[in-house]
């Protein structure tokens, strides 16, 4: 089914209704101040997580997924798609809890990492894809430093195809992605998984059990002004 096939829901930013396409989101909306949706540099909610980095500026993930869905090819509400990436965010921070991981790095992963698909299925070159996007915007909708854009771009450009990594950062990006196949009937396998606290049996469960019944977190509406609808539209 192409894009154009797919139905527009309704959203609301700051208070006003906003027509949303299946694939991305009216321009105009992804670059708003950060002084509109959030003061820079502090943490407000799971949503939103505005960071101070090493350069003094800040990384505000709800400005990033609006310029992400922009230009994003595939419906927004599909199995890679909007869902995914905040059930990967939640992951990913549960798991830095325990792993030490750098949460400003695996939070970037979260909305990068499938952001350019262009199909549900095989799609070999996506990871890649993901990384360039994310270097594209680096020093526009968000700043951090080299080192850290080094580990997100090679979590981005790796997540499908290698089986884990030497850093711990990526490996909790993987595991966080990888927590997440439930949601489509796949359940995440400890031999598949890079951090011993991701091969808990209590982490599997959990992540699996949202995403098998397609959870849809809150701060996907309350900080990021996104609908879900309730049917899926193929």
């Amino acid at each position: 089914m192409s894009v154009a096939d797919c139905r527009s829901v309704d959203y609301c930013l700051s208070g006003e209704p906003v027509r949303l396409p299946a694939s991305g989101h009216s321009p105009g909306t992804a670059h708003r101040s950060p002084s509109e949706t959030a003061d820079a540099g502090r943490v407000h909610s799971l949503g939103v997580l505005a960071y101070k980095t090493g350069k003094g500026k800040s990384v505000n993930l709800r400005l990033i997924i609006h310029r992400i869905l922009e230009d994003y090819a595939l419906p927004f509400h599909g199995d890679h798609g909007v869902s995914h990436w905040a059930r990967v965010l939640e992951n990913g921070r549960r798991l830095t809890e325990q792993t030490g991981a750098n949460l400003t790095v695996v939070s970037l992963f979260a909305l990068f990492h499938d952001s350019r698909r262009i199909n549900e299925c095989t799609d070999h070159d996506h990871g890649r894809r993901g990384a360039d996007f994310a270097a594209e915007q680096r020093g526009h909708e968000f700043d951090i430093s080299d080192h850290e854009f080094k580990l997100l771009y090679r979590a981005c450009e790796g997540h499908t195809h290698e089986r884990t990594h030497e850093d711990i950062t990526i490996q909790t990006c993987w595991d966080s992605d990888r927590l997440d196949l439930g949601r489509v009937g796949i359940t995440p396998h400890p031999s598949k998984l890079c951090t011993e606290v991701a091969k808990t049996k209590e982490m599997i469960q959990w992540a699996d059990a949202r995403a098998s019944f397609s959870v849809v977190p809150e701060f996907v509406l309350d900080d990021w002004g996104i609908e879900i609808p309730k049917q899926r539209i193929w």
